[in-house]
């Protein structure tokens, strides 16, 4: 177990290619926001009110992120690692919006006594 930081070093080397630095985008960017995207969707499905405002907040930074890889040139050789967490966010965005729909939305308590 000693020797694991230097065996992550040795997979971010493999990843990282002089000419191409695709490989690290998806390692350092793509990846974690899939994840993040996923813990998004997540949300929604459990709290829709709450994923609805942060999928929201994460969309926007999600677009500045892929009109950045567009622009550098990432869209034509890891273009699947630049769009899928957008469509897994806005995913979780409709499904935020149609569970508030569906659940009539947020209920005031206080009328309720």
């Amino acid at each position: 177990m000693k020797n694991t930081p230097y065996i992550l070093l040795l997979l971010v080397c493999n990843f990282a290619h002089a000419s191409d630095p695709s490989g690290l985008y998806v390692f350092f960017v793509g990846i974690p926001l899939l994840l993040f995207s996923g813990m998004l969707l997540l949300i929604s499905f459990v709290a829709p009110k709450a994923g609805l405002v942060i999928s929201g907040l994460a969309l926007i930074a999600q677009t500045i992120i892929v009109g950045w890889a567009s622009s550098v040139g990432y869209s034509g050789s890891v273009g699947g690692w630049v769009l899928l967490p957008l469509l897994v966010n806005i995913g979780a965005l409709v499904l935020a919006v149609k569970r508030l729909q569906r659940n009539g939305g947020v209920k005031d308590r206080r009328n309720d006594q």
